[in-house]
């Protein structure tokens, strides 16, 4: 018993932190990537906008998304 129970303290409990942690740093960088397409997505169809206002000869003042 007094082994199995340093087994898991020394080797089971870090490898979950590990798993943990890392697990964490993958759905940071999945974020940020879905973050960064979101904001393209917005920053085309705004320049869509732009682009046939300008054919249309129309006035655009519609800002560019932040």
């Amino acid at each position: 018993m007094i082994l199995a129970e340093h087994l898991r303290r020394t080797l089971l409990e870090p490898l979950k932190e590990r798993q943990r942690q890392e697990g964490r740093e993958m759905g940071i960088e999945e974020g940020i990537e879905m973050g960064r397409e979101e904001v393209r997505e917005k920053v085309l169809a705004w320049n869509a906008r732009r682009e046939k206002a300008a054919a249309d000869g129309e006035p655009f003042d519609e800002p560019p998304p932040a």
